[in-house]
């Protein structure tokens, strides 16, 4: 983008907006040294910004609006920051998936910035932990509900997202590792099997 001077912000119009490979920060920095009123810069999209569309525009890293993680995109891997909310909901994912670029997500004037709910199988979202949250209202900024199977670690109290949004969600139980958790799982299921005189001449002791 050239290099733009104004002489009188105040005697200028200006629009800038629906360029996700524009970098606008040229007009933007001469804005700030000329004080330009908040309606002109309201009018100027910020740099490599886009609304939010699928696939996300190719060039686009700043997007305003809403991501539906059930429905996940690889377009979405080029995005760095959001304005509007993420959502998680009524997916069979075991883990809260990894957007590889995002650094930050801003709320909008209402509305949760994450939500996360009905995820019957959904075991951990340590993929939030890193992210730059800028809330207006934290009240209800983050919705986390109906996941069973969801807990935090001892490891993971003093994060500072578990900390501040996951006061409600269960601990793990520091005594059941993954191991032990299959393994009983496998001796219930050879038990139900045993029941159902599905197996005969079980020898227990291949087990332990």
């Amino acid at each position: 983008m050239p290099r733009i001077v104004m002489s009188d912000p105040y005697d200028s119009t200006i629009e800038i907006w629906g360029n996700p490979q524009l970098d606008t920060s040229p007009i933007l920095n001469e804005c700030k040294k000329r004080a330009c009123p908040d309606k002109m810069l309201e009018a100027i999209q910020q740099p490599f910004t886009c609304d939010y569309e699928m696939p996300i525009p190719e060039g686009c890293r700043n997007v305003i609006g809403n991501f539906d993680l059930a429905h996940y995109d690889k377009s979405f891997d080029q995005v760095e920051t959001i304005v509007g909310t993420i959502t998680l909901k009524s997916s069979n994912v075991t883990s809260f998936p990894k957007m590889k670029k995002l650094k930050a997500i801003r709320q909008k004037e209402k509305g949760p910035i994450i939500v996360i709910e009905d995820n019957p199988n959904l075991r951990d979202v340590k993929s939030l932990y890193s992210l730059n949250l800028y809330t207006k209202n934290d009240d209800g900024a983050v919705r986390v509900e109906k996941n069973s199977k969801l807990c935090v670690s001892f490891a993971e109290m003093d994060e500072m997202f578990v900390l501040q949004y996951l006061g409600t969600v269960d601990r793990c139980s520091k005594f059941v590792s993954p191991f032990l958790e299959k393994s009983c799982l496998f001796v219930l299921e050879i038990s139900a099997q045993l029941q159902s005189k599905k197996v005969k001449n079980w020898d227990q002791r291949r087990f332990f």
